[in-house]
């Protein structure tokens, strides 16, 4: 991730990112790693408009909703 080979904000046919895969199945290390290391970006959208911390709500994953809502100094030192 950190070489940028690896295309951490692409999508699937449905808009979904793998910070959006991260927060539907309720990994928040995993999105921590995409977010801080892969500078994934947390605004993109899916195609019904949602973000990957409107996911983390509606799955009730604590763990991601926490990590969307530090800063980017936080983040760095999340875990």
């Amino acid at each position: 991730i950190k070489d940028g080979r690896v295309a951490v904000d692409a999508h699937d046919a449905d808009g979904w990112t793998a910070l959006w895969w991260a927060c539907y199945y309720g990994y928040p290390e995993r999105a921590r790693v995409l977010l801080v290391e892969g500078s994934a970006d947390h605004t993109i959208t899916n195609g019904g408009g949602e973000t990957p911390f409107a996911m983390a709500q509606r799955q009730g994953h604590e763990g991601c909703i926490r990590l969307l809502q530090v800063s980017e100094s936080e983040l760095i030192h999340w875990y």
